[in-house]
């Protein structure tokens, strides 16, 4: 399986998951909804910095999917 990121834009909010209290940031998904993006594998590139969804990592995960 390869590595999704998404750009992390510099207005992002920053904060804990509150299922694993790891630091994730914020953004909008195309539907304006917010997706966690895993702090820890934050890459910078051409400029920006690119992260994994945390949802790749998290082991409480399946817990937020909608049903």
């Amino acid at each position: 399986m390869s590595r999704v990121d998404f750009e992390v834009p510099r207005f992002a909010r920053r904060d804990r998951c509150r299922s694993c209290a790891a630091p994730v940031v914020f953004v909008p998904t195309a539907k304006g909804k917010p997706m966690p993006l895993d702090l820890n594998t934050i890459e910078c590139r051409d400029g920006k910095e690119y992260a994994e969804s945390h949802f790749a990592h998290c082991p409480q995960a399946i817990g937020w999917r909608k049903k």
